[in-house]
């Protein structure tokens, strides 16, 4: 962890300065005129409460090596500084603390109990299971020193007492204050590492961000900062707390105001809540004024795009700049409320104006990436501080910095003299001294970073109002909706191996995220879910209840269902160049290319991802839709663009029985924490014993399969067109059994097209076809006479059998019947042909990856002519081209069809040696898959005797409406 902290502390580090850590040094500028920013970095608002524990996979990961069965377990307990109690064995009730207080005089005191500590965590083995040295288990992993150097032996003392049958402790550590009264103990955390029955470990995490002990640093921090000081805030975190959120805000920004902030910098939670909600907090709290230089807002008086603040007679200007990144996690309505304009731009636009207004230094405030500020710091002079956070989830002890310029460099520096690193998620209070000469010149900076943890004391004052403001009805954790991991592996051990942390035991964020997309993907159906990644993931352990699922689904985004097109979806894949999206249904390699900012390099283009992404176990179809099951914030936001085309949008839902999502006729939106919530409760009452429950949650967290079987529809255009017939050379072609052949030069209206259905397997495809073509003539036989033909009438059914080899020819097996309707009539003796009746066996390769050319085909051809009862044999192939044209969706598409008979001696002039169809083809999007189609259909043939050995050819120049589409009815709805 130090060395974390170390490399990111050094990125961060002071720019073009010299880092004075001596107390000398440091009263030198004593008598110069001073300024205190405290500040806190990104938070979780009043309710947040941050734990970070990882300690215990030390002990995990070293029972793998020595091949001890261990078993994880997760408890509440109740917390006071330097205090915990808890019931080793159970989950408490919440009716035990008082009890358990009660017999604190009477219970069992063991005094110096060998515990470990860090900064987040306090270890002890529980002093009555100690046949395995826990501890030193856990010392003996090489990863202690490395990762944990700041772990440290301490002592405490455990009190042991009985509440009916149940065992409770109480840890006292050296330091503890005991509160005054039971509402001032709050809830936290116990894990338990059992080795057999024989030892077992207690992890106790500290509640770290509580609201109540920043308040009790930041009145420390202000006895330190002399007269001339402000409170500021980089913004808040959305975080649920079984609240709304409108009425969470109000209690956030009241305790806010208690504490004396003043200003604030809007991150995530402020901008969800829409320039309605954060217009009325800004008239409850005047006092906080909201500073946000890049964002623009309809009513301009919402946010401020610079403060100035005067501190005697030193003046200070302020500038505020927002995470950019976030428009990809807001709302439809929050985009239109909050438009980011480009940072650098508007930095420098307001620093002209702060220079010209004489402050005397700029201080920027930011809740950007560490990256995006140090970009910032480089591109934009005349920055002095940049107040900034590390955004991680754990923190350090005080971190301290002493900055003094000579005289010669006092305003000649040309980047920030500090760019600060606070912690995130209120873990920590940074205080900023700014010093200056008497010449108004910034002339030293002192900067401290105070953590907050329950190591240190609570304000009381502000807990108690806090809790009067508490407007949720309860605290308990709910009902058990998710079983120990543990116990999952042990019927399924294979989910062990899915990534470092669940060989540990405990549930990843990245197995937790693949299980909720999982779950919403197969209740849509949908074949992919596209759902945006966590923004925090505690690390939980043991069985998991209500209120501990809650804090591993921090989102109130509402389930949508849509049809999107292949190339919009590769276009998303390349957009999403952090990989900020999680997705079930389809993987997608990672680049050997991918930097470390988790940016992708020129390489990465939308041909990668169309010849190496899979969706279950096949490569995107450009031209193809997939049903897509995703949220109003990834569908309606930032990356709407991606989902501009898309079809069959339903947004409204109810659940069933079985899980499945359904229509809500009320048009309700149906949230994934909700969704989730109930399918978890759903599941464990549906599966009535213990391994069933394990075997169906193990079947949701075991990753999608590398190919899933699927039947399609593939609608191959249907078109109703009317057309000019133009026939050139046929006379000699009167007895071919073709209707196209035989008629006569005439207006025409037909339909032909086709459907085919296809049973994908892995290692093979069943296809079973139906292609038809019919269409009427109206000739003129006389001036007063006409004679309405048929020139088109065909049906061919065809079943074909194909097997997916590893070259890019795949061997396939057809049968075919192709048939008529009624016989054609010869036209130059009126008689009926014979009617057409073949059945055509073909066996031939195909290759369908080619980017233009689709679905090539060649085959050899073995016919039986039951009109003739005869066999002929040959060859045939086909292949269709397509080409956009434009950006519109327009396409031209060229099919061309060629069959080859060799000649026999039963050859008669109903015989063709030689048939070939090319159909040049304008598709023009109308609605939906719906499109005009314009097209010239030409057909050459020849025949096989000497009364037909000059080639033939008609021509149809057509104009009609066409469908196409590929529809996967377990997938997706046919309307």
């Amino acid at each position: 962890m130090l060395n974390k902290t170390f490399w990111a502390l050094l990125f961060l580090g002071v720019l073009q300065t010299q880092v004075h850590g001596q107390s000398d040094k440091t009263q030198a500028i004593k008598d110069s005129l001073q300024v205190s920013l405290i500040y806190t970095g990104q938070s979780l608002g009043a309710f947040g409460v941050i734990r970070s524990q990882e300690e215990h996979e030390l002990v995990t990961e070293q029972a793998n090596t020595e091949h001890l069965p261990f078993k994880l377990v997760s408890h509440a307990c109740w917390r006071a500084h330097g205090l915990v109690i808890f019931l080793p064995s159970t989950e408490p009730k919440g009716n035990e603390l008082s009890k358990i207080l009660e017999k604190r005089n009477s219970a069992k005191k063991l005094i110096h109990q060998r515990a470990l500590m860090t900064q987040n965590v306090l270890l002890v083995q529980d002093p009555t299971r100690t046949s395995e040295d826990m501890l030193n288990l856990l010392k003996r992993n090489p990863r202690t020193a490395l990762d944990f150097p700041e772990m440290q032996e301490t002592e405490v003392s455990i009190y042991v007492t009985m509440i009916k049958d149940e065992q409770a402790f109480i840890i006292e550590s050296p330091d503890a204050t005991w509160p005054v009264n039971e509402n001032q103990w709050t809830l936290g955390e116990i894990n338990r590492i059992d080795i057999g029955d024989s030892s077992r470990l207690f992890e106790m995490p500290f509640n770290l961000g509580e609201i109540a002990v920043r308040s009790n640093v930041i009145k420390k921090l202000l006895s330190e900062s002399g007269s001339f000081h402000t409170i500021l805030d980089l913004g808040q975190r959305t975080s649920q707390f079984g609240i709304k959120e409108s009425d969470q805000a109000y209690i956030d920004y009241s305790i806010l105001d208690f504490m004396g902030y003043t200003i604030s910098l809007p991150y995530h939670f402020e901008l969800s809540l829409a320039a309605d909600t954060l217009k009325q907090i800004k008239i409850k709290h005047p006092a906080i004024r909201f500073l946000a230089t890049n964002i623009h807002t309809k009513d301009s008086s919402l946010f401020y795009k610079h403060l100035i603040e005067s501190y005697g007679k030193i003046r200070l200007g302020f500038i505020g700049l927002v995470d950019p990144t976030l428009q990809g996690d807001l709302a439809k309505g929050s985009l239109e409320d909050f438009r980011f304009i480009p940072t650098i731009e508007s930095v420098k636009d307001e620093i002209k104006i702060l220079r010209n207004k004489g402050v005397d230094a700029i201080i920027v405030l930011s809740n950007m990436d560490a990256i995006d500020n140090a970009f910032l710091s480089q591109e934009v002079p005349a920055i002095d501080v940049i107040l900034a956070d590390l955004q991680k989830n754990w923190s350090l002890e005080t971190i301290e910095q002493s900055i003094i310029f000579p005289s010669s460099q006092i305003n000649k520096l040309k980047t920030p003299a500090l760019v600060t690193r606070s912690f995130t998620n209120g873990l920590g209070v940074g205080l900023l001294k700014l010093n200056f000469n008497s010449n108004h010149h910034l002339s030293a900076l002192n900067h401290t970073v105070s953590s907050v943890s329950d190591h240190s004391p609570m304000d009381t004052v502000l807990y108690n109002k806090l809790s009067s403001m508490d407007i949720r009805k309860t605290k308990s954790k709910g009902e058990l909706l998710f079983p120990a991991f543990i116990d999952i592996l042990s019927r399924h051990p294979e989910l062990k191996n899915f990534d470092d942390i669940t060989k540990q035991g405990r549930v990843s964020q990245e197995l937790w995220e693949e299980f909720v997309a999982r779950l919403i993907r197969r209740a849509a159906p949908a074949e992919i879910a596209i759902l945006r990644k966590f923004p925090s993931f505690p690390s939980l352990i043991g069985k998991l209840h209500q209120d501990e699922i809650r804090a591993w689904l921090w989102t109130e985004e509402d389930i949508i269902l849509c049809d999107v097109k292949g190339n919009a979806l590769l276009k998303l894949l390349t957009d999403d160049v952090r990989r900020d999206l999680i997705m079930s249904g389809l993987s997608r390699p990672v680049l050997n290319s991918q930097r470390l900012d988790g940016g992708l390099s020129s390489s990465n283009s939308t041909d990668w991802y169309q010849q190496n992404v899979r969706i279950m176990g096949r490569g995107i179809d450009p031209d193809a839709y997939y049903r897509i099951a995703t949220t109003d914030v990834v569908f309606e936001g930032i990356r709407a663009a991606d989902f501009t085309d898309s079809k069959r949008i339903r947004r409204y839902f109810t659940v069933d029985k079985d899980g499945r999502l359904v229509p809500d006729a009320d048009h309700k939106t149906l949230s994934i924490r909700t969704f989730i919530l109930n399918e978890l409760k759903r599941l464990r009452k549906s599966n009535k014993t213990e391994i069933n429950y394990l075997d169906a949650i193990a079947d949701r967290l075991i990753p999608d399969p590398s190919f899933e079987r699927l039947l399609t529809f593939n609608f191959d255009r249907p078109t109703l067109w009317s057309s000019y017939n133009r026939k050139f050379n046929s006379s000699a072609y009167g007895n071919v059994p073709e209707s196209r052949i035989s008629a006569t030069n005439s207006w025409v209206i037909g339909t032909n097209g086709g459907i085919k259905a296809i049973l994908d397997g892995q290692h093979y495809g069943l296809d079973m076809g139906l292609a038809f073509a019919y269409a009427t003539q109206n000739s003129e036989i006389t001036k007063t006479t006409n004679q309405i033909t048929e020139s088109s009438d065909d049906i061919k059914i065809d079943l074909t059998y194909r097997y997916k080899s590893k070259s890019v020819y795949h061997p396939f097996v057809r049968s075919q019947y192709d048939t008529e309707f009624t016989p054609t009539i010869n036209p130059n003796t009126f008689e009926k042909n014979y009617r057409q009746q073949a059945l055509r066996g073909v066996i031939g390769f195909n290759r369908n990856n080619l980017k233009h050319w689709k679905n090539l085909e060649i085959a050899s051809l073995l016919e039986q002519d039951f009109g003739q009862n005869k066999i002929q044999i040959g060859f045939t192939g086909n292949v269709r081209a397509v080409y956009p044209i434009g950006g519109n969706g327009v396409l031209y598409s060229l099919k061309n069809d060629a069959t080859y008979f060799f000649k026999s001696r039963q050859d008669t002039n109903r015989d063709l040696a030689i048939k070939y169809n090319m159909i040049h083809e304008i598709i023009v999007p109308l609605i939906d898959e719906l499109a005009l189609s314009v097209g010239a259909d030409l057909l050459f043939y020849k025949g096989k005797v000497t009364e037909t050995k000059d080639p033939g050819m008609s021509m149809l120049l057509r104009v009609g409406l066409t469908y196409d589409r590929k529809w996967k009815p377990r997938y997706q709805p046919l309307f």
